[in-house]
């Protein structure tokens, strides 16, 4: 059995005054050296509090970005007289609205029954495992302290917000937001109806060759096979870009740009599909994934898993790959599926100069492949302003507008080639942005 210090140090003591006393003859000394002697053996008898048994209960644990749980901790302690201090674990993206996660309780000489309630805001999407809480217990003489881990696992599935449908019901504000009308998916079966003679691709049917064609451009000096194109019958599709990097994550951990940009990503993909396009998700610079492009339940969950991925290391985002790929590359790596389908294109990110080239390159090549109506293809771009997400003061949101005006002569080159829409998470709903700033083309 190992000895507390504290009673060590007393016992320690009583030996010191004892021998004082018996090598002075002097009983009083004697006498006065039991007093430490006396409360090494009560800190003997008396013991820290033990046998603490945490029950806890969950309003709910599957929710949305920013949706609030409840969590109600049934704590009994048995043994042992002191104090106990108790302190719930949550993850840094979590803020705690209503009640305390910490709590201190006195342990007499009964049993101790108590309840803890509190309340946190899940404000980043991801999948998180909570139920772990820190215990100290301290002993009533001699305040020596205890530690230990007490451990319920629970995961708790935090999704990205979803676009509220119901505000685009009316044919006013549905017609604001850009769909792919007349964009046929080149996923359906084809029709009998010609479209186009065009270089073969990979996947494509030998009977669709043109051999006439083909024989026409081998004597101009070429190679590939020539085909017959036909209209698709299948859905409309959509490609949505979400941009994974270092700079989305401007904010702090409550609010950033990269946890708006999956709300924005998620959104747009429930709202699409519910409009039965084929939708495809992909993501570009430092984390790479691509979800080909499909319709229906499934889908959108095995979208939204890649999603939460995204969000599981939020200013430190984890690379799949040696070096980062740009979003022209990644246009590039999956043009095979792109050939005839014509999409809407959608690219989610954080814009400021640094990303002017970038940006302006995949904009131009998604342009091969997008239809162009009105002046504009049809590609949109989701600027998330993440400036005042950073900013707590008065002048440091001044400074956060002067930093958008900054950006704001490139960025008027770039809405020529593409729509354009402006979004700070800090002053309004994605919804609101959406509705407020596409014009239908």
């Amino acid at each position: 059995m190992v000895l507390p210090d504290p009673v060590v140090k007393m016992i320690k003591l009583f030996c010191w005054i004892l021998l004082i006393g018996v090598f002075f003859a002097n009983t009083i000394i004697i006498m006065l050296s039991f007093i430490p002697f006396m409360f090494a053996a009560i800190g003997l008898l008396i013991k820290q509090p033990s046998k603490i048994n945490i029950e806890r209960h969950y309003s709910k644990d599957r929710v949305f970005s920013g949706e609030i749980i409840e969590i109600c901790l049934d704590i009994e302690a048995q043994d042992g007289i002191g104090i106990i201090e108790i302190s719930e674990i949550l993850p840094r993206h979590f803020e705690v609205i209503e009640g305390s996660n910490y709590k201190v309780l006195w342990k007499g000489m009964g049993i101790l029954k108590c309840r803890l309630v509190y309340k946190f805001r899940c404000t980043t999407s991801g999948t998180y495992h909570i139920g772990n809480a820190a215990i100290k217990v301290s002993h009533c003489i001699y305040g020596h302290v205890h530690s230990s881990m007490e451990r319920s696992a629970k995961i708790i599935e935090v999704s990205p917000r979803i676009f509220d449908t119901t505000k685009a019901k009316s044919i006013s504000n549905f017609s604001k937001i850009p769909m792919p009308l007349g964009n046929i998916s080149n996923m359906g079966m084809s029709t009998l109806e010609f479209k186009e003679i065009r270089q073969y691709c990979y996947g494509d049917s030998f009977k669709l060759i043109n051999w006439k064609a083909t024989a026409r451009n081998l004597n101009k000096g070429g190679y590939w096979p020539i085909v017959n194109d036909y209209e698709k019958e299948g859905k409309k599709s959509v490609w949505i870009y979400l941009n994974i990097s270092k700079s989305m994550g401007m904010g702090s951990n409550i609010m950033n740009s990269l946890e708006a940009g999956l709300e924005a990503a998620n959104s747009l993909v429930d709202f699409y599909l519910k409009q039965n396009a084929f939708v495809a998700f992909g993501t570009y610079n430092d984390m790479q994934e691509f979800i080909y492009p499909g319709s229906g339940q499934k889908h959108y969950i095995k979208i939204l898993k890649t999603i939460l991925r995204c969000s599981s290391n939020i200013g430190a985002v984890r690379r799949t790959d040696n070096r980062s790929i740009s979003l022209k590359e990644a246009i590039i790596s999956n043009k095979k599926y792109l050939s005839g389908s014509e999409p809407l294109f959608i690219i989610v990110t954080r814009y400021y100069d640094k990303f002017y080239d970038s940006l302006s390159e995949g904009i131009d090549e998604m342009s091969k492949y997008a239809s162009y109506r009105k002046g504009v293809y049809k590609i949109m771009i989701v600027n998330i302003i993440g400036y005042g997400m950073a900013a707590n003061s008065d002048l440091e949101k001044l400074t956060a507008q002067l930093q958008h005006l900054k950006d704001y002569k490139s960025i008027q080159r770039l809405r020529k080639k593409c729509i354009w829409i402006d979004w700070d998470p800090s002053q309004t709903s994605f919804s609101k942005a959406l509705m407020s700033q596409v014009v239908g083309i």
